[in-house]
């Protein structure tokens, strides 16, 4: 017989080459999948959810890669590399508050303020009732965040047989629940703080940001316990986003986003009501904006406009605020009895009280979150910020500028009233930081090659060092010792 030539080997080979290995996994992960389902290799194929999820992410990757530009797998990274480095820095933040999430639930008492909260949660699970006995039982969009993540966790452990019905529920059962919601929550204000940064200065500024708020002490202390600042921080900084992408849109929908997203904060805590101010100040700015750009007629219009935009914000706010929380509309005696409580409370009387409350928040974020030279960079970027007349720095300072005003005027303080701070000082100290290396780097390259041009070189390398070693030494040695 005559020996194939080499044109007759030439098809079976391109054939094999054109076979999409992607298209392999799909396929074995759907057929895991339907062999799982009818019972098959239940002793050692994973369970089902696992399956669906690695079935839908491999979907994903295929559609990312035939969308990808015709130059490669490295034109698509360079073309995302923003959205991948956002995504890591989220998954960094569910991978450091994760580990040890639950060890001292049944060991250790649980924490009175935890303990109200989780207690709330399981009293709807079995009464039915919303409880307005103290501030920790705010129901605003916070505590269906929580019933949710209670709801899937009572399932599992329904379903597993730890327990019969809810009657049997441990407090410690949905503890867990709120713990883990709010670890996912943090991962959301990871992502949003990293999109702040990136639409008030840039991309690399939005991801230093982005894992610094990911790892530093304060914001993991703060968003691995049961409590509702986790969910106040997520949606103000939701909704300062939303205010700088409005400044910039015409779309008024952003208007009704961002205040939407500064009610629902209020809605969880009284104290982010300052967040519908960057709203009201980007829609009034788009439209100040907009009618100098315009003579006459067109410019009167574009001011009518604006009022109709900062119309929206506000009717959005109260809206979100209404229908978050009923609280204000259901109860309202009993929310005027406690705002009397926590202003009595918070006196110069309470253990935590002290003569310099301001200090304290700065003391707290220097030690405990972003670090010094982080923190006295966003204070150079914030008074450079306000010493201009660009909207976007008055829209992005006024949340921070206002909450710390109204929030140091009482003497009694504690360090998770501090962490709303934390996503702007990141935000202000990597925009701070990223300036001075720009300013470094350009005056690097005038240099002739040579020693000048080493040294300004090393010096940007060493700036970036400096600045940054303190957020993540911090957070290595807390995920060492956690």
């Amino acid at each position: 017989m005559r020996p194939p030539t080499r044109s007759r080997l030439a098809a079976p080979l391109s054939a094999i080459r054109r076979v999409n290995p992607l298209r392999l996994l799909q396929l074995a992960s759907a057929a895991a999948l339907v062999a799982r389902a009818g019972g098959a290799g239940h002793a050692w194929l994973p369970r089902a959810g696992v399956l669906f999820a690695v079935l839908v992410l491999l979907h994903a990757i295929d559609l990312a890669w035939h969308r990808r530009p015709a130059s490669g797998w490295r034109a698509l990274v360079r073309t995302h590399r923003f959205t991948i480095g956002l995504a890591i820095a989220a998954a960094t933040a569910v991978l450091v508050r994760w580990p040890s999430l639950g060890d001292d639930i049944g060991h250790v008492p649980l924490d009175i303020d935890e303990s109200r909260l989780a207690s709330s949660v399981r009293h709807f699970f079995v009464k039915g009732e919303l409880l307005h006995e103290t501030v920790e039982h705010y129901p605003g969009l916070v505590f269906w965040l929580l019933t949710t993540g209670s709801l899937i966790e009572y399932l599992r452990a329904l379903m597993n047989g730890v327990i019969r019905s809810v009657a049997d529920a441990p407090i410690g059962l949905f503890v867990l629940a709120a713990r883990m919601t709010n670890v996912w929550i943090a991962a959301a204000t990871v992502v949003f703080t990293g999109l702040m940064g990136r639409t008030l200065s840039g991309p690399a500024a939005g991801l230093i940001a982005a894992f610094v708020v990911a790892i530093v002490p304060l914001s993991v202390q703060t968003t691995t316990v049961v409590r509702n600042d986790p969910g106040q921080v997520l949606f103000v900084t939701a909704a300062v986003w939303a205010s700088l992408v409005l400044r910039q849109s015409d779309r008024s929908a952003w208007g009704a986003a961002a205040g939407a997203l500064a009610g629902i904060a209020t809605g969880i805590k009284y104290s982010s009501a300052f967040a519908l101010v960057p709203a009201l100040l980007a829609a009034a700015a788009r439209g100040t904006m907009t009618a100098r750009l315009e003579p006459g007629a067109a410019a009167a219009r574009s001011g009518r406009g604006g009022m109709v935009r900062s119309a929206l914000v506000l009717g959005a706010f109260v809206a979100a605020v209404a229908t978050t929380n009923h609280f204000l509309w259901s109860d309202f005696p009993n929310f005027i009895r406690q705002l009397s409580d926590q202003i009595f409370v918070t006196g110069p009387k309470h253990w935590a009280a002290m003569q310099n409350p301001a200090a304290f928040y700065t003391m707290i974020l220097g030690r405990f979150g972003p670090g010094w030279p982080l923190l006295l960079l966003a204070a150079g970027f914030g008074a450079y910020g306000l010493s201009t007349r660009r909207a976007e720095m008055w829209i992005f300072l006024a949340f921070p500028l206002l909450y710390i005003t109204f929030m140091t005027g009482r003497p009694a303080q504690f360090p998770r009233w501090v962490y709303p701070l934390v996503p702007f000082v990141a935000v202000a100290g990597a925009a701070g930081l990223v300036a001075v290396t720009r300013i470094v780097r350009a005056r690097a390259a005038a240099q002739p090659r040579g020693l000048q041009r080493a040294l300004l070189t090393g010096l940007t390398a060493a700036i970036a060092a400096i600045v940054l070693a303190p957020p993540a030494l911090s957070g290595a040695r807390r995920s060492v010792s956690v």
